[in-house]
């Protein structure tokens, strides 16, 4: 993404990537409670939170979320919302699902742009974007990113 900003801007950008496999919406929110001084923070978090593994209620991931959002905003960072990919090619999950609309709704209520997941990947062949069920292999994040 840092190359691709660069390439289209003639700016350079520092791209800083605080994403943690397996991370749920609130422990983002309260591991990352410092200013991290960006123009634009990209917050995806659904997944894992929807899978029963984590046991993150509903009501907590939208207030984790929101809790991002608002700091966020009050550090003069613009945001960016993604929905969360589903949990494995082609499948429809109705959790993950419901967080994802959950964020077309803040991402509305809060004026941020949201970036539908899925579509980074539609037209693609499972083994050439998927590591496993849930992540991407190293195609699928370049393709995320572009996409992006």
């Amino acid at each position: 993404m840092q190359y691709l900003l660069r390439l289209f801007t003639g700016v350079d950008h520092v791209v800083i990537n605080r994403g943690w496999s397996g991370d749920t919406a609130p422990a983002g929110r309260d591991r990352w409670t410092t200013d991290p001084a960006a123009d634009v923070a990209h917050i995806m978090y659904g997944l894992n939170d929807a899978a029963s593994a984590s046991g993150t209620a509903f009501e907590d991931y939208i207030g984790a979320i929101e809790t991002l959002i608002r700091r966020h905003i009050d550090w003069g960072c613009g945001v960016v919302l993604h929905t969360a990919t589903l949990p494995g090619y082609g499948v429809t999950d109705p959790d993950s699902s419901k967080f994802s609309q959950a964020l077309r709704t803040l991402a509305e209520t809060y004026g941020c742009p949201i970036f539908e997941s899925d579509t980074a990947v539609r037209y693609s062949t499972f083994s050439s974007v998927y590591s496993d069920w849930v992540h991407f292999n190293s195609h699928g994040y370049q393709k995320y990113g572009n996409a992006v």
